[in-house]
């Protein structure tokens, strides 16, 4: 974890007082190469703004890097309902191949969940205040699920949690990094 991080959203508090409550809003971590851990050499930081044609979608990215766009992933975000609950319905995040669709079923079966779909526009950043535009799955406030298949790449791209920045990073550093769970979770 980042030094810089306050994933709880506590507050120090001086000697003696008590300590703030915790913030219901967290910020997104930026993107920057300084919170990458050192000792993985393999993590690279890809500025969009370093390639010289505009990138606007993650399939641009793909043909600027020349990856094949099962290493190019995409993070979707969905409403999912607990067994046995009937109105709770928690956000989680699913990493997947750009390439692929995101399976619903296999989705709520990989989170242990009855059912789950994907979560309406705006929806997310109105009841968590993190942008949409901007999400990472390293910095997800919510639990995160990634594409089994995307265990098959050495390296995989994910976005970096800022407009125009995506991280090349191995599966198991972004499982390590994210908590994520594991399954099959695309057709």
């Amino acid at each position: 974890m980042h030094p810089e991080d306050n994933q709880g959203g506590e507050q120090s508090a001086k000697p003696g007082e008590q300590p703030a409550a915790p913030s219901v809003r967290r910020s997104v971590r930026p993107a920057r190469a300084d919170w990458v851990p050192t000792d993985w050499p393999e993590v690279r930081l890809h500025r969009h703004a370093d390639h010289p044609k505009p990138l606007r979608y993650r399939s641009d990215l793909a043909a600027a890097l020349k990856a094949p766009p099962q290493r190019i992933t995409r993070l979707v975000i969905v409403r999912g309902r607990g067994r046995g609950q009937s109105s709770v319905r928690p956000f989680a995040g699913a990493v997947i191949p750009l390439n692929s669709v995101l399976d619903p079923r296999a989705m709520a079966t990989t989170m242990n969940w009855s059912d789950c779909e994907s979560c309406q526009p705006g929806a997310f950043e109105l009841e968590t205040g993190y942008s949409e535009a901007q999400l990472s799955p390293i910095c997800l406030p919510v639990p995160v699920a990634l594409d089994q298949r995307l265990l098959r790449e050495p390296l995989i791209y994910v976005s970096a949690g800022a407009a125009g920045c995506d991280l090349e990073i191995a599966p198991g550093h972004l499982i390590e990094l994210s908590r994520a769970k594991v399954g099959i979770l695309s057709v």
